[in-house]
């Protein structure tokens, strides 16, 4: 019995320490109850200004602050613009001096080509005289040294046939005929002298 009086003591206790917990936490929220009704109004006024018409000046500055900040971006895009097209020319312009110096290069080349098929045209025509005169100053030299060697022969067998015959009228001949040979001889050598001018000319 005095044990089920003490549990009921105890449930009592219990119940009458609950109350008052909550007693005090009702008026501890009491207490917080108008510092939190104060920043709702707080904020409910800032919501209903925002959400109210502005006046004509606010309306008027708002116009005019959008319109700066509108002519501001365009005005930075109109300057972008102008340095793109400025670079775009100072490249073109680049492009152009490229292509006008690949342009002199390749007519400079086409030039060098040109004059130098012409100076193996010229050296070909040069080599192909140069044999054609060697090749006759060659026959020129042959020729000489075989009427050399004719005359000599004539002028051995007319000294002999002098000897022989010690006629007036056959030495008169004879003295006519060496002089022929002798004339042609300084002919030949003229030629020859002339001909290896021109060739050192050349």
């Amino acid at each position: 019995m005095a044990r089920t009086r003490l549990g009921f003591r105890a449930v009592i206790e219990q119940a009458m320490y609950f109350a008052l917990g909550f007693l005090i936490a009702g008026l501890v929220f009491l207490m917080l109850l108008p510092a939190f009704w104060r920043r709702a109004m707080r904020l409910s006024m800032r919501r209903l200004q925002m959400l109210a018409p502005m006046s004509m000046d606010e309306v008027t500055a708002e116009r005019d602050l959008l319109r700066a900040e509108f002519a501001a971006r365009e005005h930075r895009m109109e300057q972008d613009m102008e340095a793109l097209k400025l670079s775009k020319a100072q490249d073109l312009a680049a492009v152009g001096r490229h292509a006008a110096r690949v342009a002199d290069s390749e007519r400079l080349l086409r030039e060098a080509a040109e004059a130098h098929r012409d100076m193996q045209a010229q050296l070909q025509e040069a080599q192909k005289i140069a044999a054609e005169r060697t090749e006759l100053l060659n026959s020129t030299e042959l020729a000489l040294h075989e009427m050399t060697m004719r005359a000599s022969q004539n002028l051995h067998q007319h000294r002999l046939s002098q000897e022989q015959q010690n006629s007036a009228a056959v030495s008169g001949v004879a003295d006519t005929d060496v002089a022929a040979l002798r004339a042609s001889i300084v002919d030949f050598g003229d030629r020859v002298a002339q001909l290896t001018q021109a060739e050192e000319k050349q």
